[in-house]
């Protein structure tokens, strides 16, 4: 028989061999052992086994059977066959499939495949994660494993799913209970073999497993941190991941009310790297307590260490973060702060007078010592002290507070003087620009100061600054000095030496004695002019003005004229004078005096006294004693106001206006040579103004 009919159902029925091969007598039963085999070697060949393809049949002898520990199983045979039918697909129907394992069984073909619980365990473990299972099915098997006694499978074969779905040996598995999530995700990053052992919560079907606490994930990356934090320097620093991570980590508080330094810090730190603060309260679980010094310890070493990076890329940046400096060494420096003295004994973070960082037993605290002092000891030593003591406005955080003073400079600068040669013999040192310097400061204000840095020099400062006194007429200024009685000026003249304007102060002062000289000749030039125009009108009008108050007033301050002709309080002529020494073809009128002639247009004369070629032999040029003698260079112009009149009209209108747009300022108007040569002579002009006053004295 080697075929049946394909229609012919329940063919199972067809597959049992019955042979009694145990009974007593062994000759019968070697005859029914030979028979059974012969029927069982026929059959193994038709296609008798049904599987889950309908309509499909498959010979006994390509089929895969349950061994018997997973048949007869009763609930979890759902879960056992689904777990295996994603292996073997060479299975019977399941509905048929236990039946078939007791018909193979009978056999005793040794040719038949069994499948058993270690060859899915194994093909389990090959898959390496959950993934590709249906959990809810795996979990009931895992549970049918356990309870049927097979549960030293999971201790020989990775099938149980970590956290990460992951297939972990059961002695590698912990539960999580009290670790945060936030602390989960953070793990992951810095120490991701950690998450790892954390078993997932839904197949933890047993109670074998320890629970992993807080204080064991602390001393996991407290250990890596503690490695890592020996290989940090401004050249090796933490990535950029790495350190997000620690930062999220050493942002999280049993309570927010009691962040204290770490809080303060973690706030600097984002503000340096661009990041919000986001806090986080995940209080204790009981005595299962998070320990954060290891890993703020190494955060804090990274963020300086990135500083002072920063700091050597960026030449300015100390100079403008300096405020944010001492915020940090605030918290790490002040009271309570021992736990950070081993993060910040190497590490360059305390800034010099020059802006550059440094460590702490680079630097001094300065005491007294003047800004001139350190520059002369720089030149002498050809050192910058300035890169030896920390910055004033960061000196308190120093815990060791030794300070550098100005007498411990001077006395090395004086040893070096003194070393090179003697004070007496000043010219022939080498230092002896730096030495009449010390002088000039013993002199000056603080020379109390540098006299008691500088004792020695202070006694020789007289021989010392005379001995640098080589040219005659400089010595006979100094005598000059010397010879005055007068104390104060010679103190005065010291002090003046002293400043570093003094020459600029002598040409202004000069300037100014000059100018107030100058001022008062203008004044009395054309004091003398207007004297001399008021004797000869009052000549030619005499009998008209007889009783009448006129007289002519010439002003110091100028408002527009140098001489007005008063009669009793009101003003009845103006008169402006110009004094022209030079060969320009112009004068010039300024704001006040253009208005005033504008004004006025018939009562305001401009009279030019053209002194270019003016070189008398007996007097002064600029100071003629006989006003006589410069009358025939004087010309009058008496209708300048309606020559200005067309310049100036429309500004004067909208002077008054708020919102209208006009000239400001000291405005100029030039005259040229045209104009003025064409003006009247002094004669004619005293002819003019004296029949002009006679018109206006008959009209009032």
């Amino acid at each position: 028989m080697k075929s049946i009919d394909s229609s012919l159902s329940d063919p199972i029925n067809l597959a049992t061999i019955a042979f009694q091969t145990k009974g007593e007598n062994n000759l019968v039963n070697d005859y029914y052992t030979g028979l059974k085999q012969k029927w069982v070697e026929c059959f193994r060949d038709i296609k008798l086994v049904e599987t889950g393809t309908p309509d499909e049949r498959i010979k006994p002898s390509e089929t895969s059977y349950f061994s018997l520990e997973l048949t007869n199983q009763g609930e979890p045979w759902d879960a056992i066959f689904a777990i295996v039918n994603m292996f073997w697909s060479n299975l019977p129907n399941k509905t048929i499939a236990e039946a078939w394992t007791n018909i193979a069984t009978e056999w005793e073909d040794t040719n038949i495949e069994f499948i058993n619980v270690k060859a899915i365990a194994e093909k389990i473990e090959t898959e390496g994660s959950l993934e590709k299972f249906d959990s809810v099915l795996l979990l009931k098997f895992y549970k049918f494993l356990q309870t049927a006694g097979h549960g030293d499978v999971f201790e020989e074969h990775r099938l149980l799913p970590n956290i990460k779905n992951e297939f972990v040996k059961r002695s590698q598995l912990y539960t999580a209970d009290t670790i945060h999530p936030k602390f989960i995700s953070i793990a992951d990053v810095v120490v991701p073999d950690v998450p790892k052992k954390f078993i997932l919560n839904t197949f933890n079907f047993t109670s074998e497993f320890k629970d992993y606490s807080r204080k064991q994930l602390s001393k996991d990356w407290n250990f890596k941190f503690s490695e890592l934090a020996k290989k940090l320097d401004e050249n090796n620093l933490m990535e950029v991941k790495e350190r997000n991570a620690l930062i999220e980590l050493c942002s999280t508080f049993p309570s927010l009310d009691t962040r204290g330094a770490r809080g303060e810090l973690i706030e600097l730190i984002n503000q340096f790297y661009g990041h919000q603060n986001d806090f986080i309260s995940i209080p204790n679980a009981g005595e299962d307590t998070m320990d954060y010094d290891g890993p703020f310890k190494c955060l804090l070493k990274d963020f300086l260490y990135n500083i002072y990076k920063k700091s050597l890329t960026d030449a300015n940046w100390v100079e403008g973060n300096l405020d944010f400096i001492n915020d940090i060494l605030i918290q790490i420096t002040g009271p309570g702060t021992k736990q950070f003295e081993d993060t910040i004994k190497t590490i360059p973070i305390f800034p010099d007078q020059n802006y550059n960082l440094k460590t702490q037993d680079q630097l001094m605290i300065e005491d007294n010592i003047p800004k001139e002092l350190k520059t002369i000891y720089d030149d002498v030593f050809n050192i910058d002290v300035r890169d030896t003591l920390i910055h004033p406005r960061s000196s308190q955080h120093l815990t060791h507070q030794l300070t550098k003073s100005g007498s411990s400079l001077a006395s090395q600068i004086n040893a070096s003087f003194e070393s090179k040669g003697k004070y007496t013999e000043v010219l022939e040192h080498p230092n002896k620009s730096l030495i009449f310097d010390i002088v000039k400061f013993i002199a000056g204000k603080e020379g109390v100061i540098w006299s008691t840095l500088f004792p020695v020099i202070s006694e020789n400062k007289g021989a010392i600054m005379m001995s640098r006194v080589t040219k005659k007429e400089v010595k006979d200024s100094l005598f000059n000095i010397l010879d005055l009685k007068d104390e104060s000026k010679i103190t005065a003249l010291g002090d003046l030496a002293a400043d570093d304007d003094m020459i600029r102060i002598i040409r202004l002062g000069k300037e100014q004695i000059a100018l107030e000289a100058w001022t008062q000749t203008d004044f009395d030039f054309k004091h003398g002019i207007g004297t001399h125009i008021e004797q000869l009108v009052m000549a030619r009008i005499k009998r008209e003005i007889e009783g009448k108050a006129i007289q002519v007033e010439t002003l110091s301050k100028q408002d527009g004229q140098d001489i007005v002709i008063k009669y009793g309080t009101d003003i009845i002529y103006y008169i402006e004078i110009k004094s022209k020494w030079s060969s320009a073809n112009v004068v010039s009128m300024s704001r006040n005096q253009i208005i005033q002639a504008v004004k006025n247009l018939d009562v305001y004369s401009l009279c030019v006294v053209n002194l270019v070629d003016f070189y008398p032999d007996d007097q002064n040029r600029h100071y003629p004693q006989d006003i006589s003698s410069i009358l025939h260079l004087i010309t009058a112009v008496t209708n300048i106001g309606s020559e200005l009149k067309p310049l100036i009209e429309t500004a004067m209108t909208f002077e008054t206006d708020d919102d209208a747009i006009k000239l400001t300022g000291d405005y100029r108007a030039t005259i040229p040579k045209k104009i003025y040569d064409a003006g009247k002579t002094f004669e004619s002009f005293i002819e003019f103004l004296a029949d002009k006053l006679m018109a206006i004295l008959t009209t009032t």
